[in-house]
């Protein structure tokens, strides 16, 4: 079973992450800031995937996704990072840290599943090709 964290200082935005991935079989854990993150992943718990708020407080996202990269036992992992800042420089400064993907808050479950399964779950992967393909098929 492939493993989340799921970090956000939002109480709801963590159960509701938690809720759809473990219905869709991840197991999760949840941290409330960067800092709790940084804890758990340094007591050996190295997720698949690390899904990530950027504005949080004590160490931010952006912070976040920076130390991930820099540790040899967490660089390889995929981040997800959300936000409700729709902010093309945003953007840019999370893709040059290092994140995998980008998500905006709020988002749908459908959103979120196909964020986390494009790194998860490669059979699923969905790209604009695909979506072409899809749209093709149904003209």
């Amino acid at each position: 079973m492939k493993q989340i964290l799921v970090v956000d200082d939002d109480s709801t935005i963590r159960e509701y992450a938690q809720h759809v991935l473990r219905k869709e079989g991840y197991d999760v854990t949840v941290a409330h800031d960067g800092e709790q993150a940084l804890t758990l992943l340094k007591a050996g718990a190295v997720p698949d995937l690390v899904l990530t708020d950027l504005h949080m407080p004590k160490t931010c996202g952006f912070k976040l996704t920076e130390m991930l990269r820099a540790n040899e036992a967490t660089r390889h992992v995929p981040i997800v990072v959300m936000s409700s800042h729709n902010d093309p420089k945003a953007y840019s400064a999370v893709f040059g840290a290092g994140a995998a993907d980008f998500l905006v808050k709020p988002f749908s479950r459908a959103g979120l599943l196909t964020a986390i399964n494009n790194h998860l779950k490669p059979e699923l992967r969905v790209t604009h090709q695909s979506v072409a393909t899809v749209r093709e098929a149904h003209i």
